[in-house]
């Protein structure tokens, strides 16, 4: 079976985050890793990135673990790739700043709304865009 690659979609308001957090050979351990309550929230710093469990740390360097994009057009009931803008670690640190006037503590939580399950890694495939 081909390997399978398990991303989790953090988000705060039109800020989105992909995030890598496994891969496996089986499809069935795929979506139990998916579905685990130990990805529903990270709190996101200048730095990293922390999942509640603890046991899951990305870091800003690790730029083929994750990436960001921001929603152009929030009044939108529906939405599409096209309707985002991938943007860099620093500028989505920014953008949760400005969207509360500077009033932010860091680390600041993301909640999960989606996963997925692929055949590929879509955040490598993110990076090699980007380059």
């Amino acid at each position: 079976m081909e390997k399978q690659y398990i991303t989790i979609g953090l988000h705060d308001g039109h800020l989105e985050m992909q995030v890598l957090v496994g891969t496996r050979n089986n499809k069935k351990e795929a979506e139990s890793i998916a579905r685990s309550p130990r990805y529903h929230i990270a709190y996101l710093d200048n730095e990293k990135l922390k999942f509640k469990n603890k046991n899951l740390v990305i870091r800003k360097e690790q730029t083929d673990q994750y990436q960001f994009r921001i929603c152009l057009d929030e009044s939108k009931t529906h939405v599409t790739d096209d309707d985002y803008k991938d943007i860099s670690w620093d500028e989505a640190i920014q953008s949760l700043i400005d969207d509360r006037d500077g009033n932010i503590s860091f680390p600041f939580p993301l909640e999960s709304y989606y996963y997925s399950i692929l055949e590929y890694n879509p955040v490598a495939d993110f990076q090699k865009v980007q380059i």
